[in-house]
C-alpha cells in the first residue's frame, strides 16, 4: 500500500488524473477545495466549501477520503452523504472506482440506500407463491420481477426496469419491524443485509441525507457515540454533499404527520385482502383467535373509527377552502373553528386508541405455531404504526402543552391524490444538528454550489447549528472556472408588470406572450422554472400549441418521472420544460439541449407557508427582520441553484431570462443579483428581449 500518495499526486497538473485522461484539465480551486478537505481531516474541523460548477467537487472530497482510508482502519472509516440517490450512483458507479482504478488499493466502499428501497426476498416469495398461477405467464408483472429477483447483484428497486404495481412493492420492501433476521431462511441472500455487511466492511460508505438524519436521531435516542453501530455503522468522518438542503430535509425527516389517507392505508393493509390473496391478515389470523367473537367488535370499531377520521379529514378540507389556502398554521392552540377541531380530533384519538387496544387484545389472544408468527410480526408492526399516527395526533390536539414546534395542517399530494395533513414540524434543527451531527463527528466537511451569499456562510452557518463551541470551522468559496461573463446573457426586463396574487391575469399574460417569444428566439432549448404547480400548468397549456406548431416538442413536471422526463429533454434538443420546486436543482443538461432558462417568478416561499410563517416570527420576536434574515436569503440560495442549471461546461453558451421585475426595481434586487456569478446582464425592456437573445446566441 502507497502511503505516501498525497492530493497533488492526483489533482496537481502532470497527476495521476491527466496522465491516465488526456482530456483531464487541471483545475486549481479543484485542487484548492482538496486541500482543504484534508486540512479538516487533520486539523479534526469543520468545513464548509461553496464550490461552483465545473470545479469537480465529488474528486475535489473523494480524493482526500481516499487517502484517508488508506492510511487508517476500519474504525475511522468516512460516511459521504448526499441529497439525491442520483448522486449516490454517480459517486459509486463512476467517479470512486475512477479514482481507485489509478491507484490499484484495495479500499472498500459501499453505497447504502435506505431499507424501503432494497426487495426483501422473503416477502417477494410469499407475495410470488401467492400468484403462482398468476406468475407462470411470463408477461405478468410477478413473472419479470420474479426474473429480476433471481439474478439481482443489489435488489434495488430503482434497478428493475419494468413496472411495480403499488400493492407489490408494499407486499416485498424490505421493512425492520417485518424482518426475521437469523430465523429468515434468506438470510444470508438477502439484499439488504448484504448491503449492511458490505458497509460493515467499508472504509468509505456513500449514503443520503435522510438515512445521515435517521441514525443520528437514532443515536442521540439510544445515547449512542459515533463508535458505535447504529443505523449506519460506527463512523467518525462525514462529508456531506449538496448540504444547502440540510435544514429542509432535516425538517421533513423530524416532522410527525397524521393523515385520514395515510392511516386508512395502513389499516386497510390490516383490514383488506392483500396483494394475491382472497383475505385480509385479519381474517387469516382470526383462525387462530381463542376469541371467537372478537373479530366482529374490531370490525365494528373500525367502521365508527373510520367514519369519524371522515369527518375530521371533511372538516380541515372545508376549514382550508373557506381560507382559500392549501396550509394553515395554527400559531397558538385557540384559532378560529378551534372548538370543533379540537372536539373531533379528541373523538378520533379516543376511538382510534379503541381501535388499537382491540387489535392489540386480539393478537395477544392468538395461538399460532412458529411458521405463523411471520404473519403475527407482520400485524403487529402494522397496528404499531396506525398507533404511531394517533400519537401525532394526540400531541397535536393536547393544546395545552404545545411546544414551540411549528403546528400547522396542509393539503399535500400522496399518491398523486389531494389529502389533509395534520403535522407538526421542528421549528429549528440546530440543536439537533449540533448534538447529532458537529459536536459528534471528528471531521465534518459541508460543501455545495451554493452556501454562501457574499455573507461569509452567515445565512446557511446560522440556519444548521453552526459554528459550535470549541470547533475550529475552515471556510472556502472556490468561484466556477467557467466564463459566465462571456458565455452567459442575463437578461432582467425592467418594465415586466409586479405579480399580484389577487390581481394575478395582468402578470400572467404578460408572462405567456414573452415566454413564448423568447423560447421561438432561442428556437427551444429551454427550461421554464416557476414557483407555482398552478401557474405552471397553465402555461403549458396556454402555450403548448403554438410552440408544437413550430416544431418545439413541450414536456411538464409530473408527465413522466424524473428521470426520463430529463432524459426526453436532453434527447430533443429544440424541446421546452416547464417545471417546478426540484426542478431548480440537481439539473444536468449541458449542451445544445439547454441553451435558456426562464425564472418566471423570484423563488420566495408564500409568505403563508406554515413552517416559513413560524420561523420568521420567531426571528421577529427577537427583534430582527423574518423577511431580511431568512425570506429573502432563503430566495437567493434558490435563485442561485436555479441560474446555475445553464452553464455545465466551458462550452456551454446561453440565456438566463428573470421575469420578475422586482429583481431590477426593489432594492434587495441587488443583493440577489449580487449573489449570482458575474455575467453580461446589459439594461433592457421586454420589447428588446428577442433581439438580444437572437444576437447572443446566434450572431
Amino acid at each position: 500500500m502507497n502511503n505516501n500518495l498525497d492530493v497533488y499526486d492526483f489533482l496537481d497538473e502532470g497527476g495521476l488524473l491527466s496522465k491516465a485522461f488526456p482530456s483531464y484539465e487541471y483545475r486549481e480551486g479543484q485542487l484548492e477545495m482538496s486541500l482543504l478537505v484534508q486540512k479538516a481531516y487533520n486539523d479534526n474541523a469543520i468545513a464548509m466549501i461553496e464550490a461552483g460548477t465545473g470545479i469537480g467537487k465529488s474528486f475535489a472530497y473523494l480524493v482526500p477520503a481516499i487517502i484517508y482510508a488508506m492510511k487508517n482502519s476500519d474504525d475511522n472509516r468516512t460516511v459521504i452523504a448526499t441529497a439525491t440517490k442520483n448522486l449516490q450512483l454517480q459517486l459509486s458507479n463512476k467517479d470512486v472506482p475512477l479514482l481507485l482504478s489509478l491507484i490499484h488499493e484495495d479500499i472498500k466502499v459501499s453505497v447504502l440506500f435506505g431499507r424501503s428501497n432494497y426487495i426483501c426476498r422473503r416477502r417477494f416469495e410469499e407475495a410470488y407463491r401467492s400468484v403462482e398461477l398468476l406468475a407462470q405467464d411470463s408477461e405478468s408483472d410477478m413473472a419479470k420481477m420474479n426474473d429480476f429477483v433471481e439474478n439481482a447483484e443489489r435488489g434495488l428497486f430503482q434497478d428493475y426496469t419494468g413496472h411495480i404495481p403499488d400493492g407489490l412493492r408494499a407486499a416485498c420492501m424490505s421493512d425492520m419491524d417485518l424482518c426475521h433476521g437469523g430465523q429468515c431462511p434468506f438470510m444470508s441472500s438477502c439484499f439488504y443485509f448484504r448491503a449492511k455487511r458490505a458497509a460493515q466492511e467499508a472504509q468509505i460508505i456513500i449514503t443520503n441525507h435522510h438515512l445521515l438524519f435517521t441514525d443520528a436521531e437514532s443515536r442521540l435516542e439510544a445515547g449512542l457515540s459515533h463508535a458505535e453501530d447504529c443505523v449506519l455503522p460506527a463512523f467518525s468522518r462525514l462529508i456531506i454533499d449538496e448540504a444547502h438542503n440540510i435544514e429542509q430535509n432535516a425538517t421533513d425527516l423530524f416532522t410527525g404527520v397524521y393523515s385520514f389517507f395515510e392511516v386508512s392505508r395502513q389499516i386497510g393493509l390490516i383490514m383488506k385482502p392483500r396483494y394475491g390473496r382472497q383475505a385480509s391478515i385479519m381474517e387469516d389470523l382470526s383462525r387462530y383467535s381463542t376469541e371467537k367473537d372478537c373479530t366482529s367488535s374490531i370490525y365494528e370499531a373500525q367502521k365508527n373509527l373510520s367514519s369519524k377520521m371522515e369527518t375530521l379529514d371533511t372538516y380541515l378540507a372545508a376549514y382550508l377552502a373557506k381560507l382559500k389556502a392549501s396550509s394553515r398554521l395554527l400559531q397558538n392552540s385557540s384559532f378560529e373553528g378551534s372548538q370543533d377541531f379540537y372536539l373531533i380530533g379528541n373523538e378520533v384519538v379516543k376511538l382510534g386508541v379503541d381501535f388499537v387496544n382491540r387489535l392489540s387484545i386480539f393478537a395477544k389472544n392468538l395461538k399460532y405455531s412458529d411458521d405463523e408468527r411471520q404473519f403475527v410480526d407482520e400485524f403487529s408492526t402494522l397496528v404499531s404504526r396506525v398507533n404511531s399516527s394517533f400519537e401525532i395526533l394526540k400531541d397535536f390536539c393536547d393544546k395545552d402543552n404545545w411546544t414551540d414546534d411549528v403546528h400547522y395542517i396542509r393539503q399535500a399530494l400522496n399518491r398523486k391524490q389531494l389529502v389533509q395533513e395534520i403535522c407538526i414540524s421542528p421549528i429549528s434543527i440546530q440543536q439537533k444538528m449540533r448534538e447529532g451531527i458537529f459536536n459528534e463527528f471528528l471531521t465534518v466537511v459541508c460543501t455545495s454550489a451554493t452556501l454562501n451569499l457574499n455573507d461569509d456562510f452567515a445565512f446557511w452557518s446560522s440556519r444548521v447549528g453552526l459554528p459550535v463551541d470549541g470547533r475550529e470551522i475552515l471556510k472556502l468559496e472556490v468561484a466556477s472556472p467557467f466564463d459566465y461573463r462571456n458565455n452567459l446573457l442575463l437578461l432582467t426586463p425592467s418594465d415586466a408588470p409586479i405579480f399580484k396574487e389577487n390581481e394575478s391575469e395582468a402578470f400572467e399574460q404578460y408572462a405567456s406572450e414573452t415566454i413564448f417569444n423568447a423560447i421561438c428566439s432561442s428556437g427551444g432549448g429551454a427550461l421554464v422554472l416557476f414557483t407555482s404547480n398552478k401557474m405552471m400548468a397553465w402555461m403549458k397549456n396556454e402555450l403548448k400549441a403554438g410552440l408544437e406548431r413550430k416544431g418545439m416538442k413541450t414536456m411538464m413536471q409530473g408527465d413522466k418521472d424524473r428521470y426520463q422526463l430529463l432524459k426526453d429533454f436532453k434527447e430533443d434538443v429544440d424541446s421546452v420544460l416547464f417545471a417546478t420546486n426540484s426542478f431548480w436543482e440537481g439539473i444536468d443538461a449541458p449542451g445544445e439541449a439547454l441553451r435558456m432558462v426562464i425564472i418566471v417568478k423570484l423563488p420566495f416561499q408564500a409568505p403563508n407557508e406554515p413552517i416559513l410563517k413560524a420561523r420568521v416570527k420567531k426571528i421577529e420576536e427577537q427583534k430582527q427582520s423574518g423577511f431580511y434574515f431568512l425570506s429573502l436569503p432563503d430566495a437567493t440560495m434558490k435563485l442561485k441553484q436555479g441560474f446555475g442549471r445553464l452553464i455545465r461546461n466551458k462550452t456551454d453558451k446561453g440565456v438566463v431570462l428573470i421575469l420578475d421585475s422586482r429583481i431590477i426595481t426593489k432594492n434587495y434586487g441587488q443583493y440577489m443579483l449580487h449573489a449570482l456569478p458575474e455575467s453580461y446582464n446589459p439594461e433592457t425592456e421586454t420589447s428588446g428581449i428577442c433581439t438580444k437573445i437572437e444576437n447572443f446566441l446566434f450572431s
